[in-house]
């Protein structure tokens, strides 16, 4: 046998025995919670409305329930702390609170810390507000967060006045 028909035997036998498709448990955490950010913009939102028919909402609520169960193995078999995000904002979806709160936590004690997680923490920390505090009663932080933005509206008001003259 030739040598370069030799290379090519070598890369068919590799592609059955070590298919491309097998992803690193990075990727492959990347590709789940991606896939659940997708799921959340497309069916959260639409399953809490106003519109949503029983029959369209249990179905909503199985495909949720589905990629939840996926987040929560990945995350089990990968480490990934950053599926804790994903894992608890499903968990509010599906109106199981106290598994949420649980998550969303975890996730700021370790993920969240970290820079490249910055808007993911702060959406966590704005969900753990709402969570624990159903009866929308104003908690020393959200009061805190109040009082840092009132400056800035104000501020902002102030710059878009018309010139005079």
């Amino acid at each position: 046998m030739k040598p370069k028909h030799c290379a090519i035997a070598m890369l068919i036998l590799l592609s059955v025995f070590c298919p491309l498709s097998v992803h690193s448990a990075e990727s492959r955490s990347e590709a789940v919670a991606q896939e659940a950010h997708k799921a959340l913009e497309a069916h959260c939102a639409w399953l809490h409305g106003t519109h949503s028919s029983p029959a369209v909402a249990s179905e909503q609520i199985v495909q949720l329930s589905q990629l939840w169960r996926k987040v929560s193995e990945t995350f089990e078999t990968d480490g990934a702390d950053f599926l804790l995000y994903w894992r608890g904002t499903l968990a509010q979806c599906l109106s199981q609170d106290a598994i949420a709160v649980q998550d969303l936590k975890k996730f700021l004690q370790g993920a969240g810390k970290r820079a490249e997680f910055h808007s993911m923490a702060e959406d966590a920390r704005r969900r753990l507000v709402i969570l624990e505090n159903p009866d929308g009663s104003t908690t020393t932080r959200n009061k805190a967060e109040q009082s840092r933005k009132k400056p800035k509206e104000k501020s902002e008001k102030q710059g878009t006045a018309p010139p005079l003259d």
